[in-house]
């Protein structure tokens, strides 16, 4: 009586490459809004995007709350968000961007579990937040 196991993906496979471009907007923050960051507990993810105004020349148009992984292979994992825009700025149009939609996996959750940590530790805010950042639902 053994059952089949179902084998899951790994993150990695969902990874998404995409160059985009954003015409005579400016600045690439003026067109998509870059949330998150170190400062506050999260991995940097895309917020408000100016569909219209965009382009996208190679792979799929990234889409709202996805986590940014590199910007022209530059890793920004870790980065605060000021940081992350000085990383975008430093380079010109189009830009490839490295993305991922949230979600998490069992092990990453066994890993951040909050309820191994005591509620006096200052950095309970910070486990809380991250874990809230790997269970948004995977679309």
């Amino acid at each position: 009586m053994s059952r089949t196991l179902k084998k899951k993906k790994h993150w990695s496979s969902k990874v998404q490459e995409c160059a985009v471009s954003w015409g005579s907007l400016g600045e690439f923050g003026n067109v998509v809004e870059v949330l998150g960051g170190a400062e506050h507990g999260e991995f940097p993810y895309l917020g408000q995007m100016k569909l219209d105004v965009m382009l996208c020349h190679v792979g799929t148009m990234p889409y709202f709350g996805d986590v940014l992984l590199e910007i022209n292979g530059t890793p920004v994992s870790g980065l605060t968000n000021r940081d992350t825009h000085a990383v975008i700025r430093h380079f010109r149009e189009p830009i490839r961007l490295k993305t991922v939609k949230p979600g998490a996996s069992s092990f990453i959750l066994q890993v951040f579990d909050i309820q191994k940590w005591p509620r006096y530790i200052s950095l309970h805010m910070l486990y809380a937040r991250v874990v809230n950042q790997l269970t948004l639902p995977v679309e």
